[in-house]
Protein backbone atom coordinates (compact mmCIF):
# COMPACT_ATOMS: atom_id res chain seq x y z
CA UNK A 1 0.00 0.00 0.00
CA UNK A 2 1.32 3.41 -0.92
CA UNK A 3 0.13 6.34 1.16
CA UNK A 4 -0.40 9.82 -0.21
CA UNK A 5 2.37 12.30 0.59
CA UNK A 6 0.08 14.15 3.03
CA UNK A 7 -0.50 10.95 5.05
CA UNK A 8 3.24 10.22 5.12
CA UNK A 9 3.95 13.75 6.34
CA UNK A 10 1.30 13.39 9.03
CA UNK A 11 2.77 10.07 10.13
CA UNK A 12 6.21 11.58 10.64
CA UNK A 13 4.70 14.60 12.39
CA UNK A 14 2.98 12.34 14.95
CA UNK A 15 5.52 9.50 15.14
CA UNK A 16 7.61 10.65 18.11
CA UNK A 17 4.54 11.83 20.02
CA UNK A 18 2.98 8.38 19.60
CA UNK A 19 6.20 6.67 20.72
CA UNK A 20 6.38 8.92 23.80
CA UNK A 21 2.74 8.15 24.57
CA UNK A 22 3.45 4.43 24.13
CA UNK A 23 6.35 4.76 26.55
CA UNK A 24 4.14 6.49 29.13
CA UNK A 25 1.37 3.91 28.77
CA UNK A 26 3.60 0.84 28.93
CA UNK A 27 6.27 2.21 31.31
CA UNK A 28 9.20 0.99 29.24
CA UNK A 29 11.76 3.76 29.70
CA UNK A 30 10.49 5.58 32.77
CA UNK A 31 13.29 8.14 32.70
CA UNK A 32 12.12 9.38 29.28
CA UNK A 33 9.37 11.95 29.78
CA UNK A 34 9.88 14.47 26.96
CA UNK A 35 10.13 14.41 23.18
CA UNK A 36 13.70 15.73 23.42
CA UNK A 37 14.68 12.82 25.67
CA UNK A 38 12.98 10.37 23.35
CA UNK A 39 14.77 11.72 20.29
CA UNK A 40 18.08 11.50 22.18
CA UNK A 41 17.57 7.79 22.92
CA UNK A 42 19.80 5.33 21.08
CA UNK A 43 18.22 3.80 17.98
CA UNK A 44 18.00 0.40 19.67
CA UNK A 45 15.94 1.83 22.52
CA UNK A 46 13.63 3.65 20.09
CA UNK A 47 13.30 0.40 18.17
CA UNK A 48 12.12 -1.32 21.37
CA UNK A 49 9.46 1.37 21.82
CA UNK A 50 8.35 0.99 18.21
CA UNK A 51 8.16 -2.79 18.61
CA UNK A 52 6.07 -2.39 21.76
CA UNK A 53 3.80 0.06 19.94
CA UNK A 54 3.23 -2.41 17.11
CA UNK A 55 2.53 -5.17 19.65
CA UNK A 56 -0.03 -3.00 21.49
CA UNK A 57 -2.02 -1.36 18.71
CA UNK A 58 -4.72 -0.30 21.18
CA UNK A 59 -2.26 2.38 22.33
CA UNK A 60 -2.83 4.25 19.06
CA UNK A 61 -6.59 4.34 19.61
CA UNK A 62 -6.04 5.63 23.15
CA UNK A 63 -3.60 8.27 21.84
CA UNK A 64 -6.13 9.52 19.30
CA UNK A 65 -8.92 9.55 21.88
CA UNK A 66 -6.94 11.38 24.56
CA UNK A 67 -5.47 13.87 22.09
CA UNK A 68 -8.92 14.68 20.74
CA UNK A 69 -10.37 15.09 24.24
CA UNK A 70 -7.52 17.34 25.39
CA UNK A 71 -7.77 19.49 22.30
CA UNK A 72 -11.53 19.80 22.71
CA UNK A 73 -11.16 20.81 26.36
CA UNK A 74 -8.71 23.53 25.37
CA UNK A 75 -10.77 24.48 22.34
CA UNK A 76 -7.52 24.21 20.46
CA UNK A 77 -7.82 25.08 16.76
CA UNK A 78 -5.07 22.56 16.07
CA UNK A 79 -7.07 19.69 17.54
CA UNK A 80 -6.94 16.39 15.78
CA UNK A 81 -9.28 16.49 12.86
CA UNK A 82 -11.01 13.66 11.07
CA UNK A 83 -8.12 13.25 8.61
CA UNK A 84 -5.68 12.59 11.46
CA UNK A 85 -8.02 10.12 13.07
CA UNK A 86 -8.61 8.34 9.75
CA UNK A 87 -4.88 8.01 9.04
CA UNK A 88 -4.21 6.81 12.57
CA UNK A 89 -6.76 4.07 12.20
Amino acid sequence: MRLPASAVALFYKLYHAVLLYTNHQLGLARQVTTLAQLRAMPEEAQYELRTAFYAHRQVLEAFVQESSELAAQRRDPKKLDEEVVAVAR
